[in-house]
């Protein structure tokens, strides 16, 4: 809204955030309509996620693994640091 209410066009503005130039035009109407409220998403708006089973079990194999992963790291460098006296028994 800054750049709009400094003279820009909705088109250079679109081109700063990365935007659509009409997506900044409805930012615009919606706050000068109802000021900061008028950015709020509402309720219902969005369709639900639809995520089925195999999606949920492909992601938790995942989770898991970057876990065992990361703990694996953590546990190295522990090693390590004790190895070269930085961190105590």
């Amino acid at each position: 809204m800054l750049n709009v209410t400094r003279g820009r066009s909705r088109q250079e503005v679109a081109e700063i955030v990365c935007a659509h130039r009409q997506s900044v035009g409805i930012w615009v109407r919606s706050y000068r309509a109802a000021g900061a409220t008028g950015f709020a998403v509402a309720q219902g708006r969005a369709k639900p996620a639809q995520v089925d089973g195999e999606e949920l079990e492909n992601f938790r194999v995942f989770r898991e693994h970057v876990l065992a992963q990361l703990q694996s790291f953590v546990h190295g460098s522990q090693s390590l640091l004790r190895y070269v006296g930085l961190l105590s028994q």
